[in-house]
């Protein structure tokens, strides 16, 4: 800051009147120089003060901010401090719940103990589960009892349980289907006498019992009973029934009336030609009879497969227990063979029959 420097030499009555004079207007002067001085010094004291004032707003503004700050501070610490208290408290009640639960468990597994064995004894009594039951481990779910019951639909008439050795399956009351201790699948009936690990299937209210077979869940034949006396293997339009081993076969077409056997020549190594056949048929017995099981005693037309069997053996079958089957169908390549045989037989006598005529004739014509 500016100071004032100014030195006064004010005139004295002392002074002659030159002196005092030439003092009187020096020190005029120097007031005005003064003046000057302290004007400029109150100028810089006014700045520096508004400064100051400037300076001590800020600085009250600043300690209102910061006493705001810390008051802030301290309602967040006082807050944080509720929440710990809080969730001390949550702990501790959780603990007590925890603690409460181990003691239900405990009591609850002290009172059914007799009743509930988890270390692999069984459970006695009804249990009543709502929503699902899982069963891990290897032993599932036993019943030991022979006429206890396993519900597993909406009441009581939907039931699983065994009768004696024989698995029950029971849906709306009805007895649907029975797996036997033969493993026979029984559907619709319960009876599996002269069966052994069969499929048994029975319709109570009508005779048409039998097993659809379906693709892409569509029908395409059936096997069923017509009546009480007829086995139908039907197939649906389209569909052709097969009976094909690794090498042959046969197959009814839709609509066909009999059956065709694979007889392409590209699947064929054709080993002779079949000779003597007309000798072989005529060797067979064409005979009427009835089989001996046919209580019946119904007439029909037979070839003896053992006759077949000495000239085409190829014709035949015999199982386990030695009985021969004959493949009728087998034979036609032979009775073809037969026909070409007779038919050059017949031939070879009408051109002898011919040359006899013509020399019938011409002797007659020299008579």
């Amino acid at each position: 800051m500016s100071t004032i420097t100014v030195t006064f030499d004010p005139p004295t009555p002392a002074d002659s009147p030159s002196a005092f004079n030439t003092k009187a207007f020096a020190t005029l002067g120097d007031l005005n120089t003064w003046s000057t001085q302290a004007n400029t010094v109150a100028g810089e004291v006014n700045t520096n003060a508004s400064t100051a004032s400037t300076a001590a707003t800020t600085a009250t503004t600043q300690a209102g901010t910061a006493t705001s700050a810390a008051s802030s501070a301290t309602t967040s610490a006082s807050t944080a401090t509720t929440q710990a208290g809080n969730a001390s408290s949550s702990a501790s009640a959780a603990a007590i719940s925890e603690s409460n639960a181990a003691t239900s468990a405990t009591a609850a597994a002290a009172a059914t103990s007799s009743k509930y064995d988890k270390t692999g004894g069984p459970i006695s009594g009804n249990v009543a589960v709502a929503g699902d039951l899982s069963v891990s481990g290897s032993g599932g779910i036993t019943n030991t009892y022979t006429t206890a019951a396993y519900s597993f639909g909406p009441s009581s008439t939907e039931q699983i349980y065994r009768s004696g050795n024989t698995l029950r399956f029971y849906v709306n009351s009805a007895d649907v289907a029975n797996i036997d201790a033969s493993g026979n699948l029984l559907v619709g009936t319960a009876s599996s006498s002269g069966l052994t690990k069969m499929i048994a299937v029975n319709d109570s209210t009508s005779s048409s019992a039998g097993v659809v077979y379906q693709a892409a869940g569509t029908a395409k034949g059936y096997t069923y009973l017509s009546g009480t006396s007829a086995m139908k293997v039907e197939s649906v339009s389209g569909t052709t029934i097969q009976c094909i081993s690794a090498t042959a076969g046969v197959s009814l077409a839709n609509g066909a009336t009999s059956w065709a056997a694979i007889s392409d020549e590209t699947l064929k190594d054709v080993i002779e030609p079949i000779s003597n056949a007309l000798a072989s048929v005529v060797s067979w017995r064409k005979v009427i009879g009835k089989y001996k099981a046919d209580a019946e005693g119904t007439r029909r037309q037979f070839l003896i497969a053992q006759d077949v069997q000495e000239t085409t053996p190829e014709s035949i079958d015999t199982d386990a227990g030695g009985i021969l089957s004959l493949r009728y169908a087998d034979t036609i390549p032979t009775l073809a063979a037969a026909t070409e045989e007779l038919n050059a037989k017949v031939d070879s006598q009408a051109e002898a029959i011919a040359a006899l005529i013509a020399r019938i004739e011409a002797l007659e014509a020299r008579a």
